[in-house]
């Protein structure tokens, strides 16, 4: 009973959409142990080459076997991530000029997820009522510029750009979708 109270003192907010189907505020929880084998197997990769004092290039890559498991009771486990994703990323930075920039392209493959009352397997062939769509695939772009004031040799003003063809984009079901989005900020180092 203490912990109840407890728990029930720790401030929650919902951020929410008209794309989410929530018509009161909900904390959801979910973990699903699995009493069975299964065999995930996969890489993750991650390179950066210095092209000359001021480029780089960088790039990232996953694999995994399946996101889609049987076990051998029976049981369909979703692993809630793509099979594949990666990112290449060209960056140029100048400390004389104090410039300093990134052109970044993301790309993953569609997934299904089942994680509580998130469910998006229509791609699996599931058409029950409250079923989702999949996560699509998807290739975005990202563009990250940053300046340092002159005279104020600690200060840089920032602007990073996710999405930078608003491509609109869901990464996962019961979440709305998300075109671009940019921040700005002033950076101060002391």
């Amino acid at each position: 009973m203490e912990l109840v109270e407890g728990l029930a003192k720790i401030p929650v907010g919902v951020i929410s959409s008209p794309d989410v189907n929530a018509n009161t505020a909900q904390l959801l929880t979910t973990y699903i142990n699995v009493d069975d084998e299964l065999d995930v197997y996969g890489m993750d990769l991650a390179a950066t080459a210095l092209l000359t004092d001021n480029i780089t290039l960088r790039g990232t890559l996953s694999l995994v076997n399946e996101n889609v498991f049987e076990t051998s009771r029976g049981q369909t486990v979703m692993l809630n991530a793509p099979k594949t994703k990666g990112s290449l990323a060209l960056g140029y930075r100048s400390e004389d000029l104090g410039l300093n920039t990134e052109v970044r392209a993301r790309f993953n493959d569609e997934f299904p997820v089942v994680s509580g009352v998130y469910e998006g397997t229509r791609c699996l062939g599931d058409d029950k009522h409250g079923i989702e769509d999949c996560v699509d695939s998807a290739a975005l772009f990202d563009l990250t510029l940053g300046y340092r004031i002159p005279g104020l040799r600690n200060a840089t003003l920032q602007v990073n750009v996710q999405n930078l063809f608003d491509s609109e984009y869901r990464s996962f079901p019961g979440v709305p979708t998300v075109g671009r989005m940019a921040l700005v900020r002033l950076r101060y180092d002391f």
